[in-house]
């Protein structure tokens, strides 16, 4: 990131807009808004426009700041008179009626898009051209945490799930107004931090992809890694993992009751049930497998890693991997291809299951390489995964760098 030159603001005044530099104005949104205009509903396909087609935009087409066109369904022929608003450069998209973390989103237009159509869920603000207004510069100030937090109080709706925005309302907010050249120097600087931000992003997406290339490749034997070159043979996960029911039986209490998420694997279990004793618990060892049995086919299987025991519920299923016949990352590894995936959904059976037992799991039948190799395999995939968590850990240093300076340069409590 580009070193910046920022000085500290020595006088403020007190405003509905918050407390600002004196040199700053303010104003409610209506002042500075030429027209707030929204789409229609119409009815569409069950894709993406293609291009040169007709699209509406989905509700997901502005978040955290940005405006994602490619979010968008393609318009049906005969629905095509009705849709009427464009996404034209220089407005700012903002979501009008979404879930309440997600309504008042905002997103910048950076270009005109003349074959897509805003749906009635999304609102377009267009600043008159006498308001002497950056356009960036209110949708930063719109994106950042504390007018998020504005524009979900100010929601309505009596579901818990859909709020809405109301145009008096919104209207109604008000916005600091720096003089108009520090609008667009403080713009510039936050566009650097996105640069930055998407850049990475990026980055992360196509190694994500280049892995799960590889994984399919790799881990079905299609390719080798070099010095490897003993033909594979099909095995069933029972002939070589096998089912484990240790029950706690009092060894740990409720502090090491963990349970199993998609996103997460084993996290702490956050929900203790008063008077029900941890005994049925089945105990976790490291590299042992543990999942919900009704969960899996969602993806919700994890492998502890970890020296310490800890327990699950005793509805779960935990199993192990036979020493020197699985090694447990490659199967870690494994679990996330297509392979698996396509199996866990039909339970190995034809058809949909509701609970998958190791029974259920046990049929699944894969390329099996020598010991050796699964070591190397994994090693090989293990160095990817700790290649992409660096990234991902300066992905977030970088967010959490930009929120904090979004909040003194949208304060003025440092200026450019």
């Amino acid at each position: 990131m580009p070193k910046l030159s920022l000085n500290a603001s020595k006088k403020t005044k007190h405003t509905p807009a918050g407390e600002i530099p004196v040199d700053w104005g303010w104003s409610n949104l209506r002042e500075i808004v030429e027209s707030l205009e929204s789409g229609v509903s119409v009815l569409t396909e069950n894709r993406s426009a293609l291009r040169g087609e007709f699209g509406v935009l989905k509700v997901s087409a502005v978040r955290s700041g940005k405006f994602i066109s490619t979010e968008n369904k393609s318009i049906l022929p005969d629905q095509l008179h009705r849709a009427s608003t464009i996404p034209v450069k220089g407005s700012v998209i903002i979501s009008r009626s979404n879930t309440l973390d997600l309504v008042g989103s905002v997103g910048l237009v950076t270009e005109n898009h003349p074959s897509l159509f805003l749906p009635d869920t999304l609102w377009q603000i267009r600043f008159a051209e006498s308001a002497a207004i950056e356009p960036a510069w209110i949708n930063a100030v719109l994106s950042s945490d504390p007018y998020r937090l504005r524009l979900k109080t100010i929601a309505s709706g009596t579901s818990a799930n859909m709020k809405k925005l109301q145009k008096p309302s919104l209207l109604k907010v008000p916005m600091p107004l720096p003089p108009l050249p520090e609008q667009r120097r403080i713009a510039g600087i936050l566009a650097t931090w996105d640069r930055a931000i998407e850049t990475l992003e990026s980055l992360i997406a196509a190694k994500s992809r280049r892995k799960q290339a590889l994984m399919q490749q790799l881990l079905s034997g299609k390719k080798r890694l070099p010095c490897f070159s003993e033909p594979w043979t099909v095995r069933h996960l029972g002939e070589v993992a096998e089912n484990v029911s240790l029950r706690n039986n009092g060894k740990f209490s409720w502090d090491r009751l963990y349970a199993v998420t998609k996103a997460d694997g084993m996290v702490p279990m956050r929900e203790q049930v008063m008077g029900v004793t941890t005994n049925n618990c089945k105990l976790v060892k490291q590299n042992f497998f543990a999942y919900n049995p009704m969960r899996l086919n969602i993806g919700s299987l994890a492998r502890w890693q970890r020296d310490e025991e800890v327990m699950v519920s005793g509805d779960y299923i935990v199993f192990r991997c036979k020493e020197g016949e699985l090694e447990p990352r490659f199967f870690d590894h494994l679990r996330r291809t297509t392979q698996w995936h396509d199996f866990v959904n039909v339970g190995g059976s034809g058809s949909v299951r509701v609970r998958l037992y190791f029974k259920d799991i046990a049929p699944f039948k894969f390329p099996c390489p020598e010991f050796k190799e699964q070591k190397a395999l994994a090693d090989f995939f293990d160095t990817i995964d700790r290649e992409l968590t660096l990234h991902r850990q300066h992905l977030d240093s970088l967010r959490t760098q930009k929120r904090g300076l979004m909040q003194k340069l949208l304060t003025g409590e440092v200026r450019t």
